[in-house]
Formats: structure tokens, sequence, C-alpha cells
């Protein structure tokens, strides 16, 4: 059986591999981002805001939230 320290870092490495890498491209091209995940350790929220995201928002959600959040980025622009 595997500890909950070694799950959390195996879904953090994973977050790392696939979002992280596409926000940083996202961010080059000036894209507002917002990482909607079921990752919602500490290490996830902070690996997500250094690639760049604007809001991480995780699973469950309000689509209500997602979308003040969405209006609130496009507004800035």
């Amino acid at each position: 059986m595997k500890s909950r320290r070694g799950r959390r870092k195996r879904e953090d490495s994973k977050l790392d591999a696939s979002g992280a890498s596409s926000t940083i491209r996202l961010r080059r091209k000036g894209a507002p981002i917002v990482m909607l995940t079921a990752h919602s350790g500490e290490l996830s929220r902070v690996i997500g805001f250094e690639a760049g995201a604007n809001h991480y928002i995780t699973k469950p959600f309000s689509p209500r939230d997602l979308e003040r959040r969405v209006k609130s980025l496009l507004q800035r622009r």
C-alpha cells in the first residue's frame, strides 16, 4: 500500500508534466490562463501559479465562479 505522501507526489508530477508545460506555452502567447483541475494539493497549486496560471480552480467547482473568473480576466485585456 502506498502512503498518501507518495501518491500526492506522483499526482503533482503528473500536473507538472501535463498542465505546467502547456501553461508556459500559452503564457508566451499572452493568453489568460485558468487551471481547472482535480489536483487540490498545495504543491499542485504552487506549480500551477509558478507556471503562469492566473486562477487555479479545483473540482468540484461552481460554474458561476468559473464564469466570473473568466469574465474578470477578459475585462482586464
